[in-house]
């Protein structure tokens, strides 16, 4: 479940996932963090509420992407749809997750509505930041993911908001 959430990941989110106690996920990743197996810690960090979340990072990209592909296709599906509205929800309380970061998890969950939305509220930021390549490769993606969304005036809206980022 961690590998959905990505290379970093916060033992709460997890314990969300897997429908577990978060001090007890958090533990079992200690384990594997004092045996040096494939996971490092990554931190505390403090939650808008107070409270305290641990942190942690795969060692590697590989041990990430294998454990990823050992996930069945239709979980692995729901646990991006899980973890993007809950990325959602991280934004609406601190901000601090990006468009991209959503647009992604909303597309391996097979949302494409949303996850064009996000992308093309992620090529604004990238031209914004005086990013015009990010941008183009932001849209160029989200255009292939078009066709996916359903007819009617919210694609037409998604089409023109990607058209008018691609031409800036």
């Amino acid at each position: 479940a961690a590998s959905v959430c990505g290379m970093e990941f916060s033992a709460r989110r997890v314990a969300q996932l897997l429908e577990h106690d978060a001090d007890e996920v958090a533990a079992r990743c200690d384990e594997l963090v004092r045996g040096k197996y494939w996971l490092a810690d990554a931190g505390v960090v403090d939650l808008p509420t107070g409270a305290l979340d641990t942190r942690y990072a795969f060692r590697h990209a590989l041990y990430k992407h294998t454990l990823y592909q050992r996930i069945p296709s239709a979980r692995r599906v729901t646990y991006h749809r899980y973890v993007a509205r809950a990325l959602l929800r991280e934004r609406d309380e601190s901000g601090a997750v990006t468009a991209a970061e959503l647009a992604s998890h909303f597309e391996l969950g097979h949302e494409h509505v949303a996850a064009v939305a996000h992308y093309v509220e992620a090529a604004e930021s990238a031209l914004r930041r005086f990013a015009p390549r990010e941008g183009i490769e932001l849209t160029a993606h989200a255009l292939t993911l078009l066709p996916r969304c359903p007819e009617g005036p919210v694609r037409l809206e998604l089409e023109l908001g990607l058209l008018s980022h691609r031409g800036i």
